[in-house]
């Protein structure tokens, strides 16, 4: 966290800052560290979801001075997870598929893992990253099935997989079209 040293250093120079937390309302304040400079990180707390309030005091010769505003934190968790996968276009070696991104969790998803399985009983297996919501994979067999699954991942880790999405098959050529009839012939 990071704050703007006071306008009026009481005549004599800021030597400290004084860090102070609660967990949540109605919990007391307690000193959890102190720094020389205008920011601080407050390492090792948990669990992830909670909220913090926090206040920082400033330390001169002449004592500590009052309590800044509170500023209220929720430390981040993992993102939700996504919705199933869907397919947004195929050819018969690739497969492009689109989601909607899912709440982050109170930090910046950092990139998608993306698995597929190529059967009913065969296991997933990561087929890329994706920094966006969509994701071509290229080499599959032409006319066979896949099923997709989609991890959001931010600083704190990777949520929970999507369901699979619904199976998409590669495309196929088309087959060939039937026999002309009616012929007619014109002279000119």
């Amino acid at each position: 966290m990071k704050w703007n040293a006071p306008l009026n250093d009481g005549g004599s120079p800021i030597t400290l800052y004084n860090v102070y937390s609660n967990l949540g309302i109605g919990s007391s304040y307690s000193l959890v560290g102190s720094s020389t400079s205008t920011e601080f990180t407050h390492s090792n707390i948990s669990p992830p979801g909670s909220t913090f309030n926090y206040q920082v005091s400033a330390v001169n010769a002449a004592g500590e001075g009052p309590l800044s505003s509170v500023v209220g934190v929720i430390l981040a968790t993992v993102p939700e997870k996504p919705n199933a996968p869907t397919v947004s276009s195929t050819t018969q070696t690739s497969i492009s598929i689109l989601w909607t991104a899912p709440a982050n969790g109170g930090s910046p998803i950092t990139q998608y893992v993306i698995m597929y399985n190529a059967g009913i009983n065969s296991a997933y297996i990561q087929a890329g990253t994706s920094t966006i919501p969509s994701f071509t994979i290229s080499g599959l067999t032409t006319g066979r099935g896949y099923r997709f699954t989609v991890q959001a991942v931010n600083a704190v880790g990777g949520g929970e997989a999507s369901s699979p999405s619904l199976e998409i098959i590669s495309a196929v050529v088309p087959g060939a079209p039937g026999t002309p009839t009616y012929l007619t012939s014109s002279q000119t």
